[in-house]
């Protein structure tokens, strides 16, 4: 295995890791604070976040490397086959209704057993989030399109752990950080700051769909 290009891809994801935080910190965080309360809550729910980013990140890119790789030189082509501009309406859409739940309370999640619902929500949300791509994985992926799948693969793998470090460290310092306000404030008064935190998310996504029209 090509050691430098692995290690690159690291790199790369590394990177990534500041603007990926920029954009899904006003969300990630009040989401780890409003359903957990220990710093193992808070990891458990970054992986399974960041897993969703996995599972869209590897499927983007095997897609690329089989169907679209001619394609990949012109990034203005690609923006346009990655565009998916619904995804942040459904993304909002989503937070909101997570977000009403949490104030009101609502049982429907009661369908299923909550740990099954609750991580199922975790990681249909990562794979939302992992469906922005940004410009360093596209430039990954131009990189190692020439080479062996098993580098390529490789490559994809070591971009979203790299990117994927600051998500676990931010969950499990969220989750630690709402046990303590929990104590001090009252667990019902960071649920509530942290849904309406998620509502003007939310209203923040879907307004993007429409703005980037």
């Amino acid at each position: 295995m090509n050691v430098p290009v692995v290690i690159t891809s690291l790199g790369l994801g590394l990177a990534a890791s500041g603007s990926c935080l920029g954009i899904c910190m006003p969300f990630f965080v009040p989401y780890v604070m409003a359903k957990d309360d220990t710093t193992k809550k808070g990891f458990l729910t970054a992986l399974i976040f960041c897993g969703g980013r996995l599972l869209v990140y590897m499927s983007m890119g095997l897609l690329f490397f089989f169907v679209f790789s001619e394609l990949l030189a012109d990034v203005d082509e690609i923006s346009e086959i990655k565009g998916f501009s619904y995804i942040p309406l459904i993304l909002g859409v989503i937070i909101i209704i997570y977000a009403v739940w949490i104030i009101f309370r609502l049982p429907a999640v009661k369908v299923c057993p909550a740990k099954y619902a609750k991580s199922a929500v975790t990681l249909v949300l990562g794979m939302l989030i992992g469906s922005f791509i940004c410009p360093p994985f596209i430039f990954m992926l131009v990189a190692n399109i020439d080479r062996s799948i098993s580098i390529f693969i490789a490559s994809i793998l070591m971009f979203w752990a790299g990117s994927s470090l600051s998500f676990i460290i931010l969950g499990s310092v969220s989750g630690k950080f709402s046990a303590y306000m929990r104590k001090k404030k009252g667990r019902d008064w960071i649920r509530n700051v942290s849904a309406f935190i998620l509502i003007f998310t939310g209203i923040w996504f879907i307004a993007t769909t429409f703005i980037n029209r």
